[in-house]
């Protein structure tokens, strides 16, 4: 073999190697500054997280040789450190931020947004806010080093983010390292038509009853879980509702990972721990029930459940919820996943449920020249058409 033939293949198996590495590493770029903290201090400030002192100090991070910041308030006040960079809405549509963060002796001040909290911010061109406040905390109380992920959509219009971190309002101590804000690359499965099955984007869900629920970390796999915990015995469900056109999709398979943790059930045999769909009509009525993926009490380790379920009839959308149905005790859900099918088996892709699959349609072959001249009618166009009588 001539050495040029050679030296073209080892040239090609090095970029099939080193080539995916790169661009992986480049999309787990940190977008922030010095997010270590390992950049030391400047006028008594980390480098790069502001200006105006703020109780903060550098502490022995999580491993040996590594840095942490530690704010520390004696008393109730807003003390909280920040780093704003561009960040163009057209380019990056969605983003990822974790941390490392550990609380003692957390106090909420008088309002009850007033704790520990790290908090990401978009600004327009303009430095108009735009998109809210979503936040990775809020923490309160005592508790270890903790690992907390969580995806943004970036709001149309942002130019700049803002991260801001510390203790709003509240007295305590809380520590934080490892801050990372990196580009989150598109959805990987197209078959999956739950948005953020992970829960790595929480604006993809919609959530109503008890306030003591986040994304946790670890969860059963990747970035995190939705945890729930209600304290007694309530409605709380993270939901989604997903366009499903009932004339394709005919069947749906639905699963997931679950872990429920002192879970007491309440008076009625399913007001459980759960995962449940319900199928709707255009005009938003429920069709058929409430059909059950999975429910539990009590407490167990992770499970994967699933369920595989005929669409009825004139179903418009399929909402799913995950939670606890009027009963006490934590939740946790992980990858969920909901797959459709025609009429055939066929796996259906995200949006394809919309349109009608016409691949073993006849092809429409048309005229070259299509003759569009008016036709002649045995009526005079002066005459008007006869009026209508009606029935």
């Amino acid at each position: 073999m001539r050495s040029w033939v050679k030296g073209g293949l080892v040239l090609a198996l090095l970029l099939c190697l080193v080539v995916p590495s790169a661009l992986a590493a480049v999309q787990a770029k940190n977008l922030l500054n010095n997010g270590s903290f390992d950049s030391g201090l400047k006028k008594n400030i980390p480098v790069s997280w502001g200006t105006e002192y703020y109780n903060s100090s550098l502490v022995t991070g999580r491993s040996p040789g590594s840095k942490a910041i530690l704010i520390n308030n004696a008393e109730f006040k807003e003390s909280m450190g920040a780093q704003e960079i561009p960040l163009d809405q057209d380019k990056i549509k969605r983003i990822t931020v974790t941390t490392q963060v550990k609380g003692e002796n957390i106090e909420q001040g008088a309002e009850s947004w007033m704790k520990g909290n790290l908090q990401v911010l978009f600004f327009d061109q303009a430095g108009n806010q735009v998109g809210g406040w979503p936040e990775l905390g809020p923490w309160i109380g005592t508790f270890g080093w903790t690992k907390i992920t969580k995806g943004f959509i970036v709001p149309k219009g942002a130019k700049k983010v803002k991260v801001v971190f510390g203790l709003n309002g509240a007295k305590g101590k809380i520590y934080f390292d490892e801050i990372l804000l990196t580009a989150r690359p598109k959805t990987k499965d197209p078959n999956n038509l739950i948005a953020s099955g992970d829960f790595g984007i929480w604006e993809d869900w919609a959530y109503g009853g008890s306030t003591n629920w986040q994304v946790f970390y670890p969860g059963y796999k990747g970035e995190g879980a939705l945890r729930i915990t209600n304290d007694a015995a309530m409605w709380s469900f993270a939901s989604q509702s997903i366009p499903l056109n009932g004339q394709i999709v005919k069947k749906i398979k639905v699963e997931g990972n679950m872990k429920v943790e002192n879970v007491v059930p309440g008076g009625k045999p399913w007001q459980q721990a759960r995962i449940n769909l319900e199928f709707k009509a255009r005009s938003g009525k429920r069709i058929d029930g409430w059909p059950i993926v999975a429910e539990m009490t009590g407490t167990s380790d992770w499970k994967h459940v699933s369920g595989t379920f005929d669409v009825p009839a004139g179903t418009s959308r399929v909402d799913v919820f995950a939670g606890l149905l009027e009963c006490a005790g934590a939740a946790y859900f992980d990858n969920l996943k909901m797959e459709g099918f025609d009429q055939r088996g066929n796996k259906v892709k995200i949006g394809q449920d919309a349109k009608t699959n016409t691949a073993s349609w006849f092809k429409f072959n048309p005229p070259k020249t299509l003759d569009l001249r008016p036709r002649p009618t045995s009526r005079s166009s002066s005459t008007p058409p006869p009026a209508s009588t009606g029935s």
